[in-house]
């Protein structure tokens, strides 16, 4: 039996539909739900986060460290400067669910730890929030924990 072109322009045909109803399957299962619910308000407002970040990387280290079997985030007053008003909110991509929020005070001299060791395997995002003499700061830092 030969194989006409018309054939082959039909079976062509009814494998690329397949294809496409298949794409449209996987994609309709896919959760796209925003990492942030008050997305819009927080875009109109970015200049002010904008401003808020200036300089934020030469006033705290933050940092993701292994001590002793423990994985531990610190957090170092390198400006020494007094901070008061401090807020962690470390945010889990993969689930909201996980994310955490901690009051934090971070000294001149000695660093904040905070225990991360139990804290779900991903990507996370830290997002630290603070008030000093000179205004309103934040600083946001993206970490893996494996």
């Amino acid at each position: 039996m030969k194989i006409t072109w018309g054939t082959k322009l039909v079976a062509l045909t009814v494998l690329f539909m397949c294809f496409i109803v298949f794409m449209i399957v996987k994609m309709v299962k896919q959760d796209v739900a925003l990492i942030e619910t008050d997305y819009y308000e927080k875009g109109e407002n970015y200049q002010a986060t904008i401003d808020e970040n200036k300089g934020a990387d030469s006033l705290i280290l933050f940092e993701v460290i292994n001590v002793n079997n423990q994985t531990v985030l610190s957090l170092k007053n390198i400006a020494h400067k007094p901070i008061s008003n401090a807020q962690l909110n470390l945010k889990y991509l993969a689930n909201k669910t996980k994310d955490k929020t901690f009051e934090v005070q971070i000294g001149d001299s000695i660093p904040t730890s905070i225990d991360i060791t139990n804290f779900e395997k991903g990507n996370w995002v830290g997002k630290l929030n603070w008030t000093n003499n000179s205004g309103k700061h934040y600083l946001e830092k993206n970490f893996d924990l494996k």
